[in-house]
């Protein structure tokens, strides 16, 4: 396929990405952060640094005064435990790793946006400065920020990962490895490029979680398996339905009231999908988006909080590849309004939540929210298949 040229009103499509997404990470940050997760994880980082067994406490007063409490709910990725000092800095003081996560934030988001804009202008210049524009505004990235969660910079980890795999697949693993400190955005990814035959990453991506595992062991002084039990069988695991959000249930969140069988519903069907579209997509497709099945499973086979929606900047990317091809009005628009579904998952959530609380005053928050984005993730899948059935027509027409 070769590059296309655009129109004039094609940069005013540029504009108004932009100018939402800017719009958008105005409005979440005019009252400042809630650094809701900030504070937690840091303590969490902390007290593993220092040697001390943050289970034997968690939800109790045996706490350092100066660090602070570890809620009972608290849930971390055995090596996840020394991992996570990346993107929290419990090798700083407090106030000194909020500055450091703000800045790591930043760098993250411009090097994406920059490797993005590299990749996709090799496509067409105006798709690359478009790429740049939604990726370096992009609301699903800074609402992680907001809430002092590194969840938009491991899923920006994982893009840079997939955009740099050929040319340095060592670096390209060294991030998946940092990335798994949340199993439920990376392992969905891992086993995509399992799928695609690029074992090398994902054997790198192993060791280093392998050996942060074992690190998290004997600092701890606990066995590896009993971390992992730890992990997987936490307290905070209430069940679906109940008057707070559970978001590691996946897409079948509202199917059943047992967490453990809605969690493992949800990761079989990502990985259902995750196979069916892979064996689907035509081969001659832009190499660029093949990871996109991948991405958009992150969002809905085990996790479903906004938090970690950046991923879906390639998919939306695609979008507007489609809707820069288009030959009528509609599929135009169309393909541009899948595209704005992609990049503003946290306004659609948040929109229809605070629908259904003003049509149902007893619904409560917690089951609006999971409504709300139950419907976001079907979406999210119809589109995956969209997106596929249209990719096969594509390269049908144009190899007749």
């Amino acid at each position: 396929m070769a590059n296309v040229k655009f129109s004039a009103h094609h940069y005013l499509l540029m504009i108004l990405f932009a100018g939402l997404g800017t719009a958008g990470v105005w409005w979440m940050f005019h009252d400042g952060a809630t650094w809701t997760d900030f504070p937690t994880q840091w303590r969490i980082c902390v007290y593993t640094l220092r040697g001390m067994d943050i289970y034997s406490f968690r939800g109790t007063a045996d706490y350092l005064p100066e660090i602070g409490a570890i809620s009972e709910g608290f849930h971390a990725s055995p090596f996840g435990l020394v991992l996570e000092n990346l993107f929290y800095g419990g090798f700083l003081p407090f106030n000194a790793a909020k500055i450091y996560f703000i800045a790591l934030n930043i760098a993250v988001i411009v090097i994406a946006s920059c490797l993005l804009y590299q990749k996709t202008a090799k496509l067409s210049q105006e798709l690359g400065i478009m790429s740049f524009l939604v990726s370096l505004t992009s609301v699903n990235f800074f609402i992680s920020t907001h809430e002092g969660n590194a969840g938009g910079m491991i899923c920006a980890f994982l893009v840079i990962a997939w955009l740099i795999l050929e040319e340095h697949p060592y670096t390209s693993g060294i991030l998946i490895g940092f990335a798994m400190v949340k199993p439920q955005d990376a392992a969905i990814v891992c086993i995509a490029l399992l799928l695609m035959k690029k074992v090398l990453s994902v054997v790198v991506a192993a060791v280093i979680d392998v050996a942060a595992w074992l690190v998290s062991s004997l600092l701890l002084k606990r066995g590896m398996l009993e971390l992992l039990q730890e992990f997987l069988f936490a307290p905070n695991a209430l069940p679906v339905g109940s008057s707070e959000a559970r978001p590691f249930a996946g897409i079948f969140s509202l199917v059943s009231d047992n967490f453990l069988y809605a969690t493992a519903a949800s990761m079989v069907f990502g990985i259902i999908f995750l196979f069916w579209v892979y064996r689907s997509l035509p081969a001659e497709m832009p190499g660029i988006f093949k990871i996109y099945p991948a991405f958009m499973a992150v969002t809905f086979w085990c996790y479903s909080w906004a938090l970690d929606s950046y991923v879906l900047i390639v998919p939306a990317c695609l979008c507007l590849w489609l809707m820069f091809r288009s030959s009528s009005r509609r599929e135009f628009w169309g393909w541009m309004l899948w595209g704005l579904f992609c990049v503003s998952g946290a306004f659609f959530r948040s929109a229809v939540c605070r629908v259904l609380m003003r049509a149902y005053a007893d619904i409560g928050y917690y089951k609006a929210y999971d409504i709300a984005r139950t419907l976001n993730e079907v979406g999210i899948i119809i589109l995956g298949i969209v997106i596929c059935v249209e990719l096969r027509r594509i390269y049908r027409e144009a190899s007749s």
